[in-house]
């Protein structure tokens, strides 16, 4: 991934950008790990550098729709008590929380990596 990253480094080419996508089903996450994500979103944000902003919607935006609720309720039973119960069930709560945490601490690297130095 990271060579791919080198590759189209800063080129803003959306279509390699697109193959890079985060898990936004319950069967892609279980089928990706966590690591990976972050990864994923490092190299996104490498290909798609001018995207790249410092503040909190940036890195809210890069979350799917799956996963954006899914760490508002902190306890068991104000998950059951949310209205979009969606990403519940038969789903991985750990895992949806892993990808979660790697998805944010990938954001924050390519801040980092956008704005060192400035």
């Amino acid at each position: 991934m990271m060579a791919l990253a080198m590759m189209y480094m800063k080129s803003n080419d959306e279509t390699v950008a697109s193959y890079l996508d985060i898990p936004s089903t319950h069967y892609a996450l279980d089928n990706a790990r966590p690591d990976y994500v972050l990864l994923r979103v490092v190299t996104r944000s490498v290909i798609m550098w001018d995207s790249i902003e410092s503040d909190t919607q940036w890195i809210e935006g890069l979350l799917p729709p799956l996963l954006r609720g899914a760490m508002d309720a902190k306890t068991p039973e104000e998950r059951e008590a949310q209205d979009d119960a969606s990403w519940l069930g038969e789903a991985d709560v750990e895992a949806i929380a892993q990808t979660y945490v790697n998805v944010i601490a990938g954001g924050c690297m390519s801040i980092g990596l956008r704005y060192a130095g400035s």
